[in-house]
């Protein structure tokens, strides 16, 4: 909405009506913010052991987890609109350990980044 131009001439012929905007209509000025891309180093202090790696990117529209494994490296991408994860919940596991589950985005297994014991790293990704 509007229509575009052509539209309107087929519509309504050759003095189609002057359309307003829908922000103009619903009276909703405000700007949609957009959010730069931030890249997060989620791998867990024991996953260079197992040659592994983690990564978080989270986009304007969507969260990109990115798992490195094992000595082939092999690479596994998993992309989600925001709107497909129900929740992003930081838990305190136990002690000073803080994971951060993110529905479909991290399945069972919680992102648990660095030693596990940074919550203020935990909470700014949330």
């Amino acid at each position: 909405y509007p229509p575009d131009y052509a539209t309107s001439l087929r519509l309504f012929g050759s003095q189609p009506p002057v359309f307003r905007p829908l922000a103009d209509v619903l009276g909703n000025r405000e700007k949609h913010t957009e959010f730069e891309t931030k890249a997060y180093n989620v791998s867990c202090c024991l996953d260079p052991l197992c040659c592994t790696s983690k990564t978080l990117e989270l986009g304007p529209d969507e969260a990109t987890f990115t798992r490195v494994a094992g000595i082939t490296q092999t690479k596994i991408i998993e992309k989600r609109p925001y709107a497909q994860i129900d929740s992003v919940t930081p838990v305190n596991t136990c002690g000073c350990c803080w994971s951060l589950f993110a529905g479909e985005l991290t399945g069972l297994q919680p992102i648990q980044p660095r030693t596990g014991c940074d919550g203020g790293y935990v909470e700014e990704i949330r």
